[in-house]
């Protein structure tokens, strides 16, 4: 039986693996627009997740989980950029992205901006420009969040569900699976 250590470095290896396979359908001169987002456990464990999206040569929808990863030091958006810029060298992307969508946090910001002059001072052509997308979600949560809070709503029932049933689950995936972008995609 492989110990934990190997089994880790086994598991990380064939993940890389194929996230390198799902990337090499990424079109020769196409790009593709990342997300991102930042958090701190519990634990007061940080971590960053970023995704990469892009429409492949045969017009399929991919996307790939590019990393997981924990943080250490201050979020400063220099530092991110870093971590950022570090693993598009790995997966040789630097050049390819389109957009970066992020929530509203400020270092977000400056994680695109030096992002934009790591690009500029290595002399990259004006098309490596990259766009900076605030996450939509957060923008419509930031809102209503805002506007509850000045008509100062108060929810009608006096206990929430914590257990749905199973015809509520049914409802929630074919709702979802209904409004899925790779739904969405087909019927274009």
């Amino acid at each position: 039986m492989p110990s934990r250590v190997t089994l880790q470095r086994q598991i990380q290896t064939k993940a890389k693996d194929r996230r390198k396979e799902i990337l090499r359908k990424l079109p020769k001169h196409a790009k593709l627009s990342i997300s991102l987002d930042c958090w701190t456990s519990p634990f007061q464990q940080a971590f960053m997740a970023v995704s990469g999206y892009f429409i492949d040569s045969e017009w399929e929808y991919r996307e790939v989980l590019l990393d997981f990863k924990p943080l250490e030091g201050e979020h400063t958006g220099v530092n991110l950029s870093q971590e950022v810029l570090e693993l598009l060298r790995e997966y040789e992307i630097k050049e390819r992205v389109l957009a970066i969508t992020t929530d509203n946090a400020s270092n977000n910001l400056t994680l695109v901006s030096s992002l934009q002059e790591t690009h500029l001072s290595q002399g990259l052509s004006s098309d490596t420009i990259i766009i900076r997308v605030p996450c939509l979600a957060h923008v419509i949560q930031l809102s209503l969040k805002q506007l509850l809070g000045q008509i100062k709503a108060n929810p009608v029932n006096e206990n929430v569900e914590s257990i749905w049933s199973e015809e509520h689950m049914q409802k929630a995936r074919q709702i979802a699976k209904e409004y899925s972008i790779a739904s969405t995609l087909r019927k274009v």
